[in-house]
């Protein structure tokens, strides 16, 4: 099997981990590799997943701190998790929906947790939200669109609801919309979602890339793409 390893540089023990990783990997005869992998093994937390993302050309296997939510495992259990993938005679993966997202048609990225608009400078903005045949507007702060996989994080703390990481669906959760003039939404994951904001603000892809946004700029995203994690 093919591994290829993205270690978080700002943390020490990721760094050190990444040894112990590698010489385990070496005593089984697993070939690393900088491209073309079957599994990318990524060490750090689930910021290092977000922000490395695009690097990713195999299934991820992700080992974080013990806080981790999207990560496999943790840097107090991660060589029983890696034993069960080395023993794996056909590597076992969960296929997980991920967002792209454009501005004006124009590719903007492309999300595994959330794509959110929010206010630029802690301001009163108004969100035009279609997806479908609903139209809403509200005032707030901004809406968070979400996969399954996010829906567990941010979008579950500004009152959203928690999704089978299986269910292929998407969810709006408003940030403190006025009155509560909108409530969350779960929609099919093939919906296609166009946000406008009235006001300075931003859109922030998996809390790591931040685009600021034009007062006429219409954000796109919708749920057609998918991202594989290692099943253990």
């Amino acid at each position: 099997m093919k591994f290829k390893i993205i270690t978080n540089p700002q943390k020490e023990w990721a760094k050190k981990l990444q040894t112990e990783v590698e010489s385990l990997l070496r005593s089984r005869k697993q070939q690393l590799v900088s491209f073309g992998e079957d599994v990318t093994l990524m060490i750090g937390g689930d910021g290092t997943i977000f922000y490395a993302k695009d690097q990713a050309q195999g299934a991820i296997f992700a080992i974080g701190g013990t806080q981790s939510k999207v990560c496999q495992a943790s840097n107090k259990n991660w060589k029983p998790a890696l034993e069960k993938i080395l023993k794996m005679k056909k590597l076992e993966v969960e296929e997980r929906t991920a967002l792209s997202v454009k501005i004006n048609g124009n590719e903007a990225g492309w999300a595994i947790n959330d794509a959110v608009v929010h206010s630029r400078r802690h301001n009163f903005v108004f969100i035009s939200v279609k997806f479908g045949r609903d139209e809403h507007r509200f005032g707030g702060d901004g809406i968070i669109v979400a996969t399954p996989t996010g829906a567990s994080g941010y979008a579950y703390s500004a009152g959203g609801f928690v999704l089978d990481r299986a269910n292929f669906m998407v969810e709006l959760v408003p940030i403190c919309p006025y009155l509560r003039a909108f409530r969350p939404q779960i929609v099919p994951v093939a919906s296609e979602i166009t946000i406008t904001g009235e006001g300075a603000s931003d859109l922030i892809l998996d809390g790591q890339k931040i685009i600021e946004l034009g007062e006429k700029d219409v954000v796109t995203v919708i749920g057609d793409r998918t991202v594989d994690f290692v099943d253990v």
